[in-house]
């Protein structure tokens, strides 16, 4: 099989296989380089009948895009993360679902989905989902809408990485 065929193999079949299950669950690191070590051999194992050849490139390397000087596959565990952060953003944007009432009512009754902590005995899918939280933390910035539920002081407004919280002390701020 030529190199641009095991591509497209590998990206249309091998990566996209776990993806539902990578939706739902978080896969242990284990599993994501047993799939990663058999994709490596796959790729660089021409002939099945020679035990084993030289990887010129490591696959870390062969994650990167393109344009970068890799082959733009996919890394599982970050792949695994943005499928649960998708879950994370649904609780957010989506309040009135009646997943996002039952988590609300049962981990985040009195904050938001952002202050959320794991709590007593929580759900494994719950424990799942609050892993993608940090990634979301990242990057979720609020944009002013109806002005109800706007909290100034208490989310991250500020693109700056270090510090992306306004600091006031005036009254007129709070709540």
């Amino acid at each position: 099989m030529s190199r641009s065929g095991k591509e497209l193999l590998v990206k249309s079949v091998a990566q996209t296989l776990p993806a539902y299950a990578m939706n739902v669950f978080l896969l242990p690191n284990k599993i994501n380089n047993d799939i990663e070590k058999a994709l490596t051999k796959f790729w660089w194992n021409s002939n099945p009948n020679q035990k084993s050849k030289i990887n010129w490139m490591s696959w870390t390397r062969m994650e990167k895009h393109k344009s970068a000087g890799g082959m733009g596959f996919r890394n599982f565990r970050d792949f695994n993360i943005a499928m649960l952060g998708k879950q994370a953003w649904r609780l957010i944007t989506n309040p009135s679902t009646l997943v996002a009432r039952l988590y609300k009512a049962k981990y985040y009754a009195t904050s938001d989905f952002l202050q959320a902590k794991l709590g007593h005995n929580p759900s494994f899918i719950w424990w799942i989902i609050l892993e993608a939280k940090n990634l979301l933390l990242d990057g979720v910035r609020w944009r002013v809408g109806n002005e109800k539920s706007i909290k100034i002081l208490d989310q991250p407004w500020l693109l700056l990485t270090d510090h992306p919280y306004i600091t006031s002390d005036s009254q007129a701020l709070q709540d």
